[in-house]
């Protein structure tokens, strides 16, 4: 009787390997979330500078 060896063959999956995890989504909002935060602070600016033009007047 042969003696069973404690490697598993190569193809054979082991039980505490997981699932390969689905690759994250790239965040395709991340452009358009800096052109949003950069028209903000370009009117805060403008804004600002038309404010203070008119307070020193």
């Amino acid at each position: 009787m042969p003696l069973k060896s404690r490697h598993r063959p190569q193809g054979t999956p082991t039980s505490s390997s997981r699932a390969p995890l689905r690759p994250t989504v790239p965040d395709r909002l991340r452009p358009a979330r800096g052109m949003v935060i950069g028209i903000m602070i370009g009117l805060a600016c403008w804004g600002a500078i038309i404010a203070a033009f008119c307070l020193l007047r």
